[in-house]
């Protein structure tokens, strides 16, 4: 059967609606032939410039026409058509671009590089080179990812140990209260079963130990005679008072407590008066004699040794808690936990 069509170029591109199926065109009746209701013809016997979109279907570089059946690509951005060839896509990228159902399930689109300038580069050796936005921003976010990551960690660290010691402070700080708490109630129940008939009876016990000091460390006599022995006792305290030019002799010389094997007892030394007790502490608070250290102490009632008591094992918690230079001292007879003296620097 002949088939004719009747018009200009330009008509038949403006009335003619092309219905696509498969490879057939469905031309309507009344532009063709008012005799035949409907035409069919094949694609490739039909004049397809007249009928299809003639702008839009020419390749933007080469400006030739795009056959139906030649592979095509069409810019998602500005909407050109594109040979395939024109483009400079390999071939597994053409066909990667090609199948629009696997580019619409990976989100990729084909862009041209009017669009999407530097995507499509030529190295210098003419090989293709693809750089990707996508693919560099997920680089970065993966390497800042593990980055966070690590500083997290870090920071993690860090805190549980900051955290852990604020614990191990806290649990002092408690243990501390307990103990003050106990000791406290301890003084409380003391003060109140304490008359003045104990009061008197400490402040008499303390006047009488005035007058005396109590050496440690002191070498004890051999002699098997206990005259001999005080006499030996008496002659090292006599040396020791000559050795800071004391003239005052002791009154009595006196070891306490029980003899043990090698060690030597503490020593009771008693003056005339306070003054001569207070002069030979002023002057040392050891003294080494026959290359071995004796302290010199006062005579302390028990009332005082137990403060004393007290007093050290709060300054080794206090120590223990982070705290330093600190010593305990006499004021005014009165023992007191007090912070080192800074020594004072000789101006120039």
């Amino acid at each position: 059967m002949e088939r004719h069509v009747e018009g200009k170029h330009e008509q038949t591109k403006s009335n003619i609606k092309i219905l696509r199926q498969s490879n057939v065109i469905i031309l309507p009746t009344p532009i063709l032939c008012s005799s035949i209701p409907l035409l069919e013809m094949k694609l490739a016997d039909f004049d397809l410039p007249l009928l299809l979109d003639i702008e839009r279907m020419y390749c933007k570089l080469c400006t030739k026409f795009i056959h139906p059946r030649s592979a095509s690509l069409k810019c998602l951005k500005c909407s050109e058509y594109y040979h395939v060839n024109c483009t400079g896509l390999d071939e597994s990228k053409a066909k990667y671009f090609l199948n629009e159902a696997e580019n619409k399930k990976n989100g990729d689109y084909w862009l041209c590089d009017n669009c999407n300038p530097g995507k499509n580069e030529i190295d210098s050796d003419g090989d293709e080179v693809t750089v990707d936005a996508s693919v560099i921003e997920a680089t970065i976010d993966k390497v800042l990812n593990k980055q966070l990551k690590t500083l997290k960690s870090e920071l993690l660290k860090s805190i549980n140990a900051d955290i852990k010691k604020i614990n191990s402070r806290i649990d002092s700080i408690e243990k501390r209260q307990n103990e003050l708490y106990n000791e406290l109630k301890n003084v409380k129940e003391t003060s109140t079963n304490f008359n003045k008939f104990e009061l008197f009876d400490e402040m008499e016990d303390r006047r009488r130990r005035s007058r005396n000091v109590i050496l440690y460390n002191m070498i004890e006599s051999r002699k098997t005679a206990l005259t001999d022995k005080i006499s030996d006792d008496t002659t090292m305290v006599t040396t020791i008072l000559e050795k800071y030019n004391m003239a005052s002799e002791p009154i009595k010389v006196i070891r306490l407590g029980k003899t043990k094997n090698d060690v030597p007892r503490p020593t009771k030394v008693i003056f005339k008066s306070e003054e001569t007790a207070i002069d030979f502490l002023k002057h040392g608070r050891s003294i080494v004699m026959n290359e071995k250290e004796v302290k010199v102490r006062s005579d302390l009632t028990p009332n005082q040794r137990d403060q004393l008591k007290y007093l050290n094992e709060e300054l080794q918690a206090r120590t223990q808690s982070g705290e330093k230079d600190l010593v305990i001292k006499y004021i005014n007879g009165v023992p007191k936990i007090m912070k080192k003296s800074k020594p004072s620097v000789p101006k120039n």
